[in-house]
């Protein structure tokens, strides 16, 4: 019966020590970065994009759009709330668009400091993008890049920050 308490318990510790040892791994790779990226809860729909430069000029002069830079007309009412305010490039629609990371391009140690890195990653909006906005914003389902920040804990690393509109 001894022999069969010392068994159970070497296996439990050689068990907890594996799973701990991958888990709270202090190496953070492009397949980890990912996993947590789609865990961390920051991953979440939006109603408010950013409107390329190209789009903006495009926009300014579309006939639904009044100089206060009022929708006006259809069938822009069908999509947006609002388009820009006081030139600022960002529109928000009255749907969200749900979006989802398809990779990570890349890991390197922040200038923060010791235990954070920058992931860069690429990502696209997992819904389909209507045309009209498409040609509005200049958003559309192609895969775009983001920058995120972790941080590393006693437990493991955790997403900080999430940016979507990195603009290199």
């Amino acid at each position: 019966m001894r022999r069969f308490g010392l068994v159970v318990l070497f296996s439990v510790l050689l068990a907890s020590c594996s799973g701990s040892a991958v888990f709270n791994s202090k190496e953070l790779t492009r397949t980890r970065a990912l996993a947590l990226l789609n865990k961390s809860g920051k991953i979440t729909p939006t109603q408010d994009i950013l409107i390329t430069h190209e789009a903006a000029k495009l926009g300014i002069n579309a006939p639904w759009l009044s100089p206060g830079m009022d929708i006006v007309d259809e069938p822009a009412r069908r999509y947006f709330l609002r388009y820009m305010d006081m030139g600022v490039r960002r529109a928000k629609l009255r749907t969200p668009l749900r979006r989802e990371m398809t990779e990570v391009t890349g890991i390197s140690d922040a200038p923060m400091g010791q235990g954070i890195k920058e992931v860069d990653f690429m990502w696209r909006f997992s819904d389909d993008v209507p045309e009209f906005v498409t040609k509005y914003t200049g958003m559309s389902s192609l895969p775009r890049e983001g920058r995120a920040t972790f941080k590393l804990y006693d437990d493991g690393w955790r997403v900080e920050e999430v940016d979507f509109d990195v603009e290199r």
